[in-house]
């Protein structure tokens, strides 16, 4: 039989949900996912001095007095200020004790041949 004529598949309109209750929970969540997408982008809406703040964060980590003697900071200051557009950080072999605060963009971190003692929060 067609499902067309069978009244299970509407022209232009898609396939009918099994329920409306199923429909409604559709929505629920489907508000739900908007208030959380629109409110995200209502706090990010000032970004610069949140940039300012997290370069700020970073400079005082990498000129903290107690840096071991082998670690090389600077260039982990370096890594992450070129990141771009990248959501991947290397920091491997900078015999770091210490990560700083890192940008929340980063999905992949990278920390091979460090003697890390303390992670940021």
């Amino acid at each position: 039989m067609d499902p067309f004529e069978a009244g299970q598949i509407q022209r232009g309109g898609g396939i009918p949900s099994a329920s409306s209750g199923q429909e409604a929970g559709e929505n629920g969540a489907a508000a739900a996912w908007n208030a959380v997408v629109t409110g995200h982008a209502a706090n990010s809406g000032d970004s610069a001095p949140a940039e300012e703040n997290e370069g700020e964060v970073l400079e005082n980590w990498a000129a903290e007095p107690e840096v071991g003697p082998l670690e090389d900071r600077d260039e982990a200051v370096s890594r992450v200020n070129s990141l771009g557009e990248t959501t991947t950080l290397d920091l491997g072999s900078l015999s770091l004790t210490s990560l700083p605060s890192l940008p929340s963009a980063i999905v992949a971190l990278d920390v091979p041949f460090n003697r890390l003692a303390t992670l940021p929060d």
